[in-house]
């Protein structure tokens, strides 16, 4: 029992206590007293949740049909926090009062009224929280409402015990929960949960595309972004120019992916290649209530022209050779001279592809005479080539490493190792490479083990 609970059981005790000590000094005759006695009890062990109580304290049997019910609908085991959160809300603003004078008792059967006073949670529901927080205080400041309970009892030897636990009556007064717990997303907690690193692994050059028939931009989430799945939330990208927008996707759903991608075909507007000029990748939170979208984030991205940028200085990345790799800093690539996949145990099928008996993998990267930066890198794996695989390999990393340039045999370059030491698993295999000691990405590469 979490603390929040034990205050309210503990408050629940003694609000009953007083009860009874007020109770004692009327005149109600010894079965009267009795049934009241029994009744405040069962009064409290509906506030506290208590199913085990209840059930102990009732004329069910174990295997009777209403026992599991009552203890599905009180159990916590496959509630969220935010769930328990609101239903302890709710319970903490509930009191009772006993009508005593609707006591009844006839040939060993009784019955009282129970008057529960609690917050009129449905009237604060279906505004909109982005936090549970907001919601259980709402909950705490909203009107109450009563219900009324009569309680039924039958004698069990001496005992009055309660006979109409997990009655439709009784369920009534849970109703709080079977509330189903929505909290909207804004704008600014998506834009929050965008894993900048990952983001921008995809965008090509810095920003600048030439001559490209292919605009996308991939947006990566922080994994709590599928909690809000069941929201129906959705969220769209355009794509801008000059103020203007161009295209515009498609509505996707918020959680139900940790990635969105951005892609537009200059095909799709008519063209072969996208006009030189500079666009802006928009996405935006759609707003259903009252249809004005908020923007959460914008990414622009410079299209130029080969013929028009002759003195580019954008350096070679694996498109434009064999390696399949990708030159992220710029800067960096100013010293690359070419790179590729390396072959040190006759293992390389073609690059990049090794066999699953490879000792060593292995990238070089050969670059000028001058370079000494000191790099790190990791490698990841995926059983698939598909972004989220990759995703979930870079968070769980096979092997970190460290690396300057040394002298090899065709000039000054990198050796990026993995010692796969012949159990190489059938897959992709993801080489990242940082400045030392920092996450600033400098190039990473792709090769596959057949």
């Amino acid at each position: 029992m979490n603390r929040n609970r034990f205050r309210k059981v503990l408050s629940v005790v003694l609000t009953g206590t007083v009860l009874l000590g007020y109770t004692g000094c009327l005149d109600l005759g010894g079965g009267k007293k009795a049934i009241l006695e029994a009744a405040d009890e069962l009064a409290s062990n509906m506030v506290a949740e208590d199913s085990s109580e209840l059930i102990k304290n009732s004329s069910l049997g174990k295997k009777d049909s209403e026992t599991k019910l009552v203890q599905e609908l009180l159990s916590d085991e496959s509630r969220s926090d935010d769930e328990i959160a609101f239903f302890d809300a709710v319970a903490s603003t509930v009191e009772y009062e006993i009508d005593e004078k609707s006591i009844e008792v006839k040939k060993g059967e009784a019955s009282v009224v129970i008057v529960f006073t609690m917050a009129d949670y449905e009237s604060v529901t279906g505004e909109t929280y982005t936090n549970i927080d907001d919601l259980t205080k709402a909950v705490k400041k909203a009107d109450t409402k009563d219900i009324k309970f009569t309680a039924e009892f039958v004698k069990d030897g001496k005992e009055w015990v309660a006979d109409n636990i997990g009655s439709k009556k009784f369920m009534q007064f849970y109703n709080y929960r079977n509330e189903t717990i929505n909290l909207a997303v804004t704008a600014d907690m998506i834009a929050g949960m965008i894993d900048k690193n990952m983001s921008s692994f995809w965008l090509t050059s810095d920003g600048i595309y030439i001559d490209t028939d292919l605009i996308e931009y991939d947006y990566y989430f922080d994994p709590e972004i599928k909690n809000y799945a069941g929201l129906g939330q959705s969220v769209y990208f355009t794509l801008d120019k000059g103020g203007a927008e161009l295209f515009r996707g498609d509505c996707v759903t918020i959680g139900e992916s940790t990635n969105i991608s951005c892609a537009v075909e200059a095909a799709e507007l008519g063209n072969k290649v996208f006009e030189p000029g500079q666009y802006t990748i928009n996405l935006y939170l759609v707003n259903d209530k009252d249809g004005d979208d908020e923007l959460i984030d914008s990414q622009s991205i410079a299209v130029e022209s080969k013929s028009r940028n002759t003195n580019t200085t954008t350096p070679k990345t694996g498109d434009d050779q064999d390696g399949f790799y990708y030159i992220y800093d710029s800067n960096f690539g100013k010293y690359v001279i070419n790179g590729d996949w390396a072959d040190y145990d006759g293992c390389l099928l073609e690059s990049p592809v090794y066999s699953t008996s490879v000792k060593t993998m292995g990238f070089k990267l050969m670059v000028k005479d001058d370079c000494d930066m000191e790099l790190d890198y990791c490698y990841a794996y995926s059983a698939t080539a598909d972004a989220s695989g990759l995703r979930e390999g870079l968070d769980n990393p096979l092997y970190t490493g460290s690396c300057s340039p040394s002298k090899l045999s065709s000039g000054t370059g990198y050796e990026f190792l993995y010692p796969a030491n012949g159990e190489a698993k059938t897959g992709y295999y993801f080489l990242v490479v940082f400045k030392a000691g920092t996450k600033d990405i400098v190039m990473y590469a792709l090769c596959a083990v057949l």
